[in-house]
């Protein structure tokens, strides 16, 4: 999968080399089931038509482009997570749109005749709620009329749980409650994020690099991976801070200071706080 990088302000849209495409459009944070069959439709699309499957992206969100950096968004996924899964889902090709002020302003018109035809789309797909141009006056209902004919369109119904619109909203929700157990239900996997250790005296620290959204402050089971070898250990996030305490099983970090890693987080720790304290003192002074 290739990945392109789009900016009003930097490379104009008219000398990106694109191939004729059905393109998936939307923010696709978390790249949950939801996204997954607006990307799936588009695949398959894609190949009764003989043409590749694109997917376009936007960073950073727009809320923290239109509060003018007064809200500041943690990510469900990383850009590099995103590249994984959507590659991993066979995508060709990633258009990742620089979302600022200039971006911001395009009429509904403008923005479909320089993002989606002009980049070769002969079909597009996108969730039934997915808005566009400026303050979100584009929608599904007339994306085919500012098309001007240059593509078909499907729209992709809300898909739910027992009733429940999966979406970014809810994961995060649960996130936030400290509910990581349940996330597996509405992303189609389970709650990753990626980062580095640090080495103090007597803690193993888990810099949250991507600053992805974290679960409450409190312990959980997780998993740590570095690409070759998976460790479980136990991550305690203390006071909302944005970096994460780790302990392994054996108390002995068995990665090396600096080592990027990536946490699974299975489920909040359970024990009562005064078996958490005496495991915590154990492993620090053994």
């Amino acid at each position: 999968m290739k990945t392109v990088f789009l900016s009003e302000e930097e490379q104009p849209i008219s000398i990106v080399k694109t191939d004729t495409c059905v393109m998936a459009l939307g923010f696709f944070d978390g790249v949950h089931l939801g996204h997954r069959k607006v990307i799936q439709t588009a695949s398959e699309i894609a190949k009764t038509k003989g043409l590749t499957t694109a997917v376009m992206t936007f960073f950073p969100h727009p809320k923290e482009v239109i509060s003018d950096g007064k809200m500041k968004v943690d990510y469900l996924t990383s850009l590099a997570q995103k590249e994984d899964i959507l590659s991993r889902l066979g995508v060709d090709c990633l258009y990742v749109v620089a979302f600022n002020r200039r971006f911001a302003m395009l009429s509904p018109e403008q923005f479909i005749e320089r993002y989606v035809t002009k980049l070769g789309a002969k079909h597009v797909v996108a969730g039934f709620d997915f808005t566009y141009g400026y303050r979100g006056q584009g929608n599904m209902d007339r994306i085919a009329v500012d098309g001007k004919g240059a593509f078909s369109v499907t729209k992709v119904e809300k898909v739910a749980l027992n009733g429940e619109k999966i979406s970014s909203t809810l994961i995060r929700s649960l996130i936030l409650a400290g509910e990581v157990d349940k996330v597996l239900a509405y992303l189609g996997n389970e709650y990753q994020i990626a980062g580095s250790l640090q080495f103090n005296q007597y803690e193993i620290t888990f810099i949250n690099r991507d600053n992805n959204l974290l679960p409450k402050p409190g312990a959980y089971h997780v998993s740590v991976y570095d690409g070759k070898e998976t460790h479980s250990a136990i991550a305690h996030r203390r006071n909302h801070h944005n970096n994460i305490l780790l302990q392994f099983t054996n108390s002995i970090a068995p990665f090396p200071e600096n080592a990027w890693l990536t946490i699974t987080w299975h489920k909040q720790f359970v024990q009562d706080k005064q078996k958490f304290r005496e495991h915590m003192d154990v492993q620090i002074h053994q």
